[in-house]
């Protein structure tokens, strides 16, 4: 019942994005996504690390350099 309620709302805003994205929205229940943050990670250079500052520059320093990473072995 729920499923073919979901899906009408689907197909009757699929002219409309703004419309389109609230439902999908809804249905999906965004609002109560939890984030969540790591308690400790592994650093590249094999240390775990355990600090939200330390953890933050690390993924900072890994998804900044990826790209670049990436373009080289292509």
């Amino acid at each position: 019942m729920q499923q073919n309620y979901n899906k009408t709302t689907i197909v009757n805003s699929i002219n409309d994005p703004k419309r389109l994205w609230y439902n999908v929205k809804n249905i999906i229940n965004l609002k109560s996504k939890r984030k969540i943050v790591p308690q400790k990670i592994l650093s590249s250079d094999n240390r775990t690390l355990h600090e939200p500052i330390e953890i933050a520059n690390e993924f900072n320093t890994y998804f900044s350099e990826i790209g670049s990473k990436l373009a080289e072995k292509i």
